[in-house]
């Protein structure tokens, strides 16, 4: 795509596509860029406005986002993608009922399917919000059956999340051979924190308080260690049974990929702790441990009842594990499987792992984060 607008710089619909792949990655600012490049080559394209208004809704940039769906509505006051980022905005200012008003009368038979499907999420949280919960709940059932038939789903194995369970259960039995660092190889690590949990738990409300430290530099969900799974993909044995075939040149080299990583995605080297934070990354401890063995883990927990729910509520960009999220039963199941995996990994591989709940977070921010900070060697006081 960036080769297609240094040929053409002028070509809108290669600056939409790119500002959907930087979403993506996630980088806003970028996707912004082209999405105001592709808006300036094209006023009239209301999908153009909606997807500015929606990145700027999501960037907390209300003011910004009302004037860009103004300019939307000007092009087309009936588009129904307007009116739901409409919605989203009466969300955001705390007024569900207005945001129903202007949903209820759209007709997601006239929609395309994506646009339905973001129809139906959007107003299942504004039933909720309004108290409505039954309402609610059928609302996101049928978001979700849409999202089962889109081709980001059809295209993803549902069978894929087992094997990957079954695959680490077996290395669990076998006694998670290759977790412990061989001779001659790096025992530091003490500089890198991994902070999980399952999501929806808070780990995006730790990250950002702790970020604010001029001791942290974090990362959100960023592209690292995958790098260094993916290098095992197709081999024999499997990941993780292939962390036993590992030697010290390996090690070097995995934990080369993984801070090239880390230093493209900031710009620069870590000038301090680095907060690495994925959700679901604690499946990964022994790889983390044979790596990095001082890294140090914060792992986010919430009542299963809520986590639970709030994924069953979300409209993802479909995986191999968010995809079972799309029923409260099979997101349940999921949710079971996952976490009794973890507890298999964390008695037999006892990382320096500190527990933080999220009920705590809300309740009082500040003592919550006390022992965390304590756990990574940040001072309290620094974050704001």
């Amino acid at each position: 795509l960036e080769r297609a607008i240094t040929t053409d710089p002028d070509h809108a619909l290669a600056h939409l596509d790119l500002r959907q792949r930087y979403n993506e990655l996630p980088d806003t600012e970028r996707a912004l860029e082209h999405l105001r490049r592709s808006a300036e080559l094209d006023p009239t394209d209301v999908e153009t406005w909606i997807e500015l208004t929606g990145v700027l809704e999501q960037s907390n940039r209300e003011s910004e986002a009302i004037e860009a769906l103004r300019q939307g509505f000007a092009a087309d006051p009936h588009h129904p993608g307007l009116h739901l980022e409409g919605a989203k905005l009466e969300r955001r200012r705390n007024d569900p009922a207005a945001a129903i008003r202007r949903l209820k009368p759209l007709d997601t038979r006239g929609m395309p399917p994506r646009v339905a499907q973001q129809y139906l999420f959007e107003l299942g949280l504004n039933l909720d919000r309004d108290g409505q919960a039954d309402a609610a709940v059928d609302a996101f059932s049928r978001g979700n059956a849409l999202a089962r038939q889109g081709v980001r789903s059809r295209s993803t194995d549902p069978a894929a999340f087992e094997r990957r369970c079954a695959a680490l259960e077996t290395w669990l039995d076998a006694g998670c051979p290759g977790a412990e660092p061989g001779p001659g190889e790096p025992s530091d690590g003490e500089t890198l924190c991994f902070l999980v949990g399952f999501p929806r738990s808070g780990t995006t409300l730790v990250d950002t308080t702790l970020a604010t430290s001029p001791a942290v530099d974090a990362l959100e969900e960023p592209p690292t260690l995958d790098l260094v799974i993916r290098a095992h993909e197709g081999a024999t044995p499997p990941y993780p049974m292939a962390l036993a075939t590992l030697g010290a040149d390996d090690v070097n080299r995995h934990r080369s990929t993984y801070s090239s990583a880390v230093n493209r995605l900031l710009g620069r080297d870590p000038s301090g702790l680095l907060i690495d934070k994925m959700p679901l990354r604690f499946l990964h401890a022994g790889l983390i441990r044979r790596l990095f063995p001082a890294a140090k883990m914060v792992f986010v927990a919430r009542h299963p009842c809520d986590v639970v729910l709030s994924n069953f509520m979300q409209q993802y960009a479909v995986n191999e594990t968010n995809i079972h999220f799309d029923t409260l039963a099979t997101a349940a199941a999921t949710y079971t499987r996952i976490m009794g995996l973890w507890s298999r990994l964390r008695e037999r591989l006892a990382p320096s792992c500190l527990d933080v709940r999220y009920e705590d977070l809300v309740a009082d921010l500040p003592a919550a984060l006390a022992p965390v900070c304590d756990h990574l060697g940040i001072d309290v006081r620094s974050v704001s």
